[in-house]
């Protein structure tokens, strides 16, 4: 998956197939629309051959890999259920089995910071309206939370960059709409005096505030 339409359309998907089927198991697809369209194929037919795998433990996908012509994953994407019964988060691992994507239906405090951002700190969640889909850089660090609305619009998100040591010195808020500044934070650090500095910046680049800490020893 790469963007949030194709995550929509797999959560979908979950729960189209965990009303169909009820045993555990796998099922094999030749292509990516013969999985879309629900047209299963018998393991014999995949054998030296790309195809799709899904998952099923008690009729619950729980489980796409993308094989290739070896039998070696090129992508697995792992689904996680809620009390409902429907899907709570979403994993996606590369083929070295590195996490690329953590996919959250559930609330949590990066849309409700950044829907107050949006429109005031008296906004509150009104139940699962929104998802947040992290993205990892190669060494595991966040570098994105963009947030979705339950139809798939895109709401905003926050960025970070960091230095070559792998401190954050940067974390941006950004609003979906026209990708405009909301809010932003530098941390800059001078490492022979054990001293960071944080800076805050309104969304027209205004600076709001600016804290000197002692940085811990790690």
């Amino acid at each position: 998956m790469t963007n949030q339409r194709i995550s929509c359309i797999f959560l979908i998907l979950v729960l189209t197939f965990s009303s169909a089927v009820s045993q555990n198991g796998n099922k094999y697809y030749l292509t990516y629309d013969d999985f879309i369209r629900g047209l299963e194929t018998p393991v014999q037919s995949v054998l030296n051959r790309p195809f799709y795998r899904a998952h099923f433990e008690q009729g619950k996908m729980t489980e796409l890999a993308t094989i290739d012509s070896t039998g070696s994953i090129n992508h697995l994407a792992s689904y996680r259920y809620g009390k409902s019964g429907n899907v709570s988060e979403v994993r996606e691992i590369d083929s070295t089995g590195r996490l690329i994507s953590l996919t959250s239906y559930l609330p949590d405090s990066w849309q409700k910071r950044l829907m107050q951002k949006k429109l005031g700190n008296l906004w509150k969640p009104s139940g699962n309206e929104l998802s947040t889909r992290t993205l990892f850089d190669s060494t595991a660090k966040p570098i994105e939370h963009r947030i979705y609305s339950v139809n798939g619009e895109y709401v905003g998100k926050i960025g970070y960059s960091y230095d070559e040591r792998g401190d954050l010195i940067e974390e941006i808020w950004e609003d979906g709409k026209d990708n405009s500044l909301l809010e932003k934070y530098t941390f800059s650090f001078d490492y022979a005096d054990s001293i960071q500095t944080i800076e805050q910046f309104d969304a027209n680049g205004k600076t709001i505030s600016s804290v000197k800490l002692r940085i811990l020893s790690k």
